[in-house]
């Protein structure tokens, strides 16, 4: 249901200029912060493309770098902490790169939507950091009759901090103005929050 709220509502830009992604020195608001979750977001002042909004996740897993990894990107690890989606899949592109596949259901009479995700991974002094983009792929919808989600980038990054690690969640988005945010934005919240608690578990369990 999250991506589904997201891609109704929220207008996400494949403009803004990968150089330009999370550099803003503006500070985060806080939203929600409990039992080791921070939810935070910012707004960046874009000027000629619009306002975008960061959204920041921050949460605390007791578990390695290495099982946090695996959580992100191993099949059937994912089904668990994704649990919006109606199908889950991955595909592996080298050791360091892989392809997720998520499909959402909407009532009728809409057809489901998809997104294909590239993923690459880099460890740099400890600090591992996995880029994503939405990637175009038949490769597990073929032949069916689904509608694209496109245009979505973030990132994660994963820092140990010996028995325990911390995993950060970004994404940028410009927020659609006919929607209105006290609707959309505690829907959002909410589901992206259980999902994380969720990815939480899998990895401490891993």
């Amino acid at each position: 249901m999250l991506l589904f709220i997201i891609s109704m509502l929220v207008s996400f830009s494949a403009g803004f200029h990968a150089a330009d992604r999370f550099s803003s020195q503006e500070k985060f608001q806080v939203i929600r912060e409990e039992r080791g979750i921070q939810l935070a977001e910012r707004w960046i002042e874009k000027p000629g493309s619009g306002d975008f909004r960061e959204v920041r996740v921050i949460i605390r897993i007791d578990a390695t770098a290495k099982a946090i990894l695996s959580a992100l990107r191993n099949e059937e690890k994912g089904k668990l902490w994704n649990a919006n989606a109606k199908r889950f899949r991955t595909q592996e592109v080298s050791p360091d790169a892989w392809i997720s596949y998520s499909e959402y259901p909407l009532p009728f009479p809409l057809a489901n939507r998809y997104c294909y995700f590239m993923h690459s991974a880099e460890t740099v002094n400890g600090k591992t950091t996995v880029q994503f983009e939405t990637h175009e792929s038949l490769l597990f919808t073929e032949g069916k009759k689904l509608e694209p989600l496109k245009g979505l980038s973030g990132k994660w990054v994963i820092e140990e901090k010996g028995r325990y690690a911390i995993l950060s969640y970004h994404i940028i988005s410009v927020p659609d103005s006919a929607m209105p945010r006290w609707i959309v934005d505690p829907i959002v919240r909410k589901n992206l929050w259980t999902n994380m608690e969720l990815l939480r578990a899998t990895a401490e369990q891993s």
